[in-house]
């Protein structure tokens, strides 16, 4: 599994997780830091990213490209972290949470999953929203996209 951190995401991230054997890549080790999202997306894409991990809630005027994105293959899993002691938002309880679902985070990338979009959120650890092929599509015909 590669995975792309978004500048939004801590750069000790991208250790945390590489010792737990997940191949991530921070922006700001990448030399992406300021990059526009649309253009972040097609680096991911054009470079074998297989998914984008953010804290972004995607902004109305990138949605057309996120679903794009989306559409083109790229998975993005979005955190929220919002736990109700801020003491509990660290790095690694990020990376526990990405842990917890690497096995669902590994289904979403399989080649025949329709899995596009997936939201953890830490505070109730769980996956609290999806978006499968056939949203990310119907959505996009909405947007005229």
């Amino acid at each position: 599994m590669l995975l792309l951190l978004d500048e939004n995401m801590d750069v000790r991230l991208e250790y945390l997780l590489a010792a737990e054997g997940l191949a991530a890549f921070h922006v700001e080790t990448l030399g992406l830091k300021g990059t526009p999202d649309p253009e972040l997306f097609r680096f991911a894409i054009e470079n074998g990213y297989e998914a984008l991990i953010t804290k972004d809630a995607f902004r109305r005027d990138i949605r057309v490209h996120m679903l794009r994105a989306l559409r083109d293959g790229l998975r993005i899993f979005r955190i929220r972290h919002t736990p109700k002691d801020p003491a509990e938002e660290s790095d690694e309880a990020v990376a526990d949470l990405i842990l917890d679902h690497a096995a669902e985070l590994d289904a979403a990338l399989a080649a025949d999953s329709p899995l596009r979009h997936l939201m953890l959120n830490a505070r109730q650890r769980r996956i609290t929203r999806t978006m499968g092929l056939p949203e990310v599509l119907a959505e996009l015909g909405r947007l005229g996209g």
